[in-house]
C-alpha cells in the first residue's frame, strides 16, 4: 500500500468513528446514541437495539422492548430518557422480553457514557429470592461500582450465591466506553473498550431459563418484577445480545469501528 492509499484509509477510518449519531433524548434516566451497522457475524444475534426511535429489536427475532411511562427519542444528538425518580425507582423505564436467554453461552455488548458511581446498566431477573427456593434475583447483570469500575455478575440457583468479575479500569469519566460481558461454558469474561477480556470461573449452578425480562438502566425492585431500583444515570448506546461468546478479535473490531 502506498502513502496516498494509507492516508485515504486513515481518513475513511476516522470518518467511521466520527460520523454523526442518532440518539435517545430525555432528561433523567438514560440516553442512547446510535452507531450504524454491525461489523461481526449476526448469525447468533439474540436481540439488537439501536434506539434510534423506539425499542424495536433489529435482530429479526421480534424481541421488541416495552416502555412504561413516557420515553422520548430524537436523532442527531445525545440525551436521556425523561424519568421521574422516587427514591431508587422510576416511573419511566424500559424492559426487554424474557425470551432473551442469558442461561447458556452469551455475549452482551453495550456502549455507555456516564459520570455515575452506581447503577445497574442492564439486569435480567432470575427468580424470586423471597420464595426461598430460588437463587439470586438476577440471571445476569452489569453495574457501576463506587470506584467507577464495572462489575459483571452471573446469578445462581443456589440461594444468595453468584459469580462476580470486575473491570480493572473505570468508565465514569463522561466519555463513551464499550462494555462486553460474556459467558462460555463455565467461564465468564469482561472486556472494556475492546481490550483483552479478563475472566473467572463459574462455580455455582446457573439458571437454565428465566421467565423474567431484561431491565435497562436499573433492575427489578422485587423478586417478581416491579419498577426498577438501583437506577443508572447516563447514556446507553447500541445494545446487542448474542447467543454465543464473541471472540477477542470480534470484540476488538466492535470497539475499533465504534459499533
Amino acid at each position: 500500500m502506498n502513502r496516498l492509499q494509507s492516508t485515504l484509509v486513515l481518513i475513511f477510518s476516522s470518518l467511521l468513528v466520527l460520523e454523526p449519531a442518532q440518539a435517545f433524548l430525555g432528561q433523567g434516566f438514560f440516553g442512547v446514541q446510535k452507531r450504524d451497522a454491525y461489523p461481526v457475524s449476526t448469525s447468533s444475534f439474540n436481540a439488537y437495539y439501536d434506539f434510534s426511535s423506539n425499542l424495536t429489536d433489529g435482530s429479526g427475532n421480534s424481541r421488541t422492548g416495552t416502555a412504561t411511562g413516557t420515553l422520548s427519542y430524537t436523532n442527531g444528538s445525545e440525551g436521556a430518557f425523561t424519568s421521574a425518580l422516587t427514591g431508587t425507582t422510576a416511573t419511566d423505564y424500559a424492559k426487554l422480553p424474557a425470551s432473551i436467554n442469558l442461561a447458556g453461552n452469551f455475549t452482551v455488548n453495550v456502549w455507555v457514557k456516564t459520570t455515575a458511581t452506581s447503577g445497574r446498566i442492564w439486569a435480567k431477573l432470575g427468580g424470586d429470592q423471597s420464595a426461598g427456593t430460588h437463587g439470586c434475583f438476577f440471571e445476569a447483570r452489569i453495574f457501576i461500582l463506587g470506584t467507577g469500575r464495572i462489575r459483571f455478575n452471573v446469578g445462581s440457583t443456589t440461594v444468595w450465591q453468584f459469580q462476580a468479575l470486575d473491570s480493572s479500569s473505570s468508565i465514569n469519566d463522561g466519555q463513551w466506553h464499550m462494555i462486553t460481558a460474556s459467558v462460555s461454558a463455565s467461564t465468564m469474561y469482561l472486556s472494556i473498550d475492546g481490550g483483552t477480556p479478563t475472566s473467572t470461573s463459574i462455580t455455582w449452578p446457573r439458571y437454565s431459563t428465566s421467565p423474567y425480562e431484561v431491565y435497562l438502566g436499573g433492575e427489578a425492585s422485587t423478586g417478581t418484577g416491579g419498577p426498577p431500583a438501583n437506577i443508572y444515570s447516563g447514556a446507553i448506546d447500541n445494545l446487542s445480545f448474542f447467543s454465543r461468546a464473541l471472540s477477542s478479535d470480534e470484540i476488538s473490531d466492535l470497539y475499533r469501528l465504534n459499533y
